[in-house]
């Protein structure tokens, strides 16, 4: 009869660990479909900032790997990583925002990738992918287009 009782209670324990674990939201952008809020020029560099739901995991971001900038003058802009706090992450290119940008301005398009058949992407503390489409389950990427005014 005890040994019934040590089953059902580690049954129990396990089963609310799992549900505890599948209703973990996962990891998502706080903003970024707002051109405001996300793209600026900085010193001339282009510079783009997002935060996150959750803190990040700094050795899944990389520039030209799981973040991904192109305008129309540049298909792949290289870029610093950087981390304000545990849930940002700034990308500043390298090249000035002038060599990125036609004169008037333009496009510029962002993927931050969250399923990649490499098994890389921007990541949780545990290693979550970002739900980058926003379905509300881990992996997916994301992808956006800015309008930049000079």
């Amino acid at each position: 009869m005890h040994w019934r009782r040590t089953i059902s209670v580690a049954a129990f324990g396990v089963l609310g660990i799992a549900v505890l674990a599948c209703a973990a939201k996962p990891l998502q952008l706080v903003a970024g479909r707002e051109t405001a809020e996300v793209l600026k020029i900085e010193n001339n560099k282009l510079v783009l900032t997002y935060k996150f739901t959750q803190p990040i995991n700094p050795r899944s971001v990389t520039s030209g790997g799981t973040i991904i900038v192109s305008t129309d003058v540049v298909e792949l802009v290289d870029g610093k990583i950087t981390f304000p706090d545990e849930r940002t992450v700034r990308f500043e290119s390298v090249q000035p925002a002038s060599e990125l940008l036609p004169e008037g301005g333009g496009p510029v398009r962002v993927r931050i990738v969250g399923r990649s058949r490499f098994l890389e992407w921007v990541a949780d503390t545990d290693g979550n992918p970002v739900d980058g489409d926003f379905d509300g389950t881990s992996g997916g990427d994301f992808v956006a287009e800015y309008l930049y005014k000079r």
